[in-house]
């Protein structure tokens, strides 16, 4: 699968995010206290397993509202902040953040997901993207109960948030229906890429040849993400998939609900168990019916 045309993520998304960011925007100084990414007592840090996720929408209550039908989610508001935010839970844990943020032109509906990585060290993993010629969108802050985090763009602008949970990262257990699943990287330079996230991450990446090159991240011995190269004509950025019960009756859904189908459910792709949509405001996600050990599903 390559991903489709888009928008430039330079242009549109790290304009207006530092426009923001700048003028008190939703990372204000003073911050209210953030759930935790887990309540294990014995977790620990999982660098390379992506563990968050930021919605970013200049539509606020019709994004709330798309994600809440469609995946069956819970909503808890967070108060104290200059730009509305909340959280959405999945049977009364956590599972992403949605924030309002207008988009370069006010005109047109902007949304946004932001993956969020684990990494040993925010500020060293943040200073190696910038080195590595990507720029730093969001400096490295703490949020108290939540840890350390930063958010940056990739030298091909895909952007990417960093983390160091303050509770550990959530365990390797097996996703619901709902909860997050798989993220793929789609860049026109791979070699680059793979150079890149082996260092912040310290994983390691599989080569895979099927078609055409692609590789697996892969820490603690789990696969994590892929790394593809980019279709002609299509924008930069990681892809998160959602583990859903049927791919097909999401998407019908997802349409009813005002989204718009990017790519299809195909016999030879994952015998058509994968799609993406797009929601109402332009933020893609992709569905996914993963019936499959994650080592059977990566070949």
């Amino acid at each position: 699968m390559r991903m489709l045309p888009g928008r430039s993520l330079r242009q549109v998304f790290l304009a207006g995010l530092l426009l923001a960011v700048l003028s008190g925007g939703l990372f204000a100084r003073e911050l209210p206290d953030l759930p935790p990414l887990t309540t294990l007592p014995d977790a620990g840090p999982l660098p390379g397993k992506f563990v968050w996720a930021d919605l970013f929408s200049s539509d606020f209550d019709t994004s709330r509202d798309f994600y809440r039908q469609l995946f069956d989610f819970d909503w808890q508001p967070v108060g104290g902040l200059p730009e509305r935010y909340g959280i959405f839970l999945l049977d009364g844990e956590p599972v992403a953040g949605l924030s309002f943020h207008q988009g370069a032109n006010p005109a047109v509906p902007y949304g946004h997901w932001v993956h969020y990585l684990s990494v040993p060290d925010v500020e060293q993993a943040t200073g190696q993207v910038v080195a590595g010629g990507g720029a730093q969108v969001l400096a490295p802050r703490t949020i108290d109960r939540r840890g350390d985090f930063s958010i940056v763009a990739g030298p091909d602008d895909e952007l990417l948030g960093l983390i160091r949970s303050s509770a550990g990262d959530p365990a390797d257990d097996r996703a619901r229906p709902g909860e997050w699943v798989w993220w793929e990287l789609f860049t026109p330079d791979s070699e680059a890429s793979v150079s890149l996230y082996r260092d912040i991450c310290d994983c390691l990446l599989e080569k895979r040849e099927n078609g055409e090159e692609r590789y697996l991240m892969v820490s603690q011995d789990q696969l994590r993400a892929g790394i593809n190269p980019l279709a002609d004509g299509g924008s930069p950025g990681w892809l998160g998939f959602v583990r859903v019960a049927s791919v097909s009756d999401k998407v019908v859904q997802a349409q009813a609900l005002g989204g718009r189908l990017l790519f299809a459910p195909d016999p030879e792709v994952l015998s058509g168990r994968i799609a993406v949509i797009e929601d109402p405001t332009g933020a893609s996600v992709g569905l996914i019916t993963w019936d499959l050990a994650a080592s059977e599903a990566a070949q």
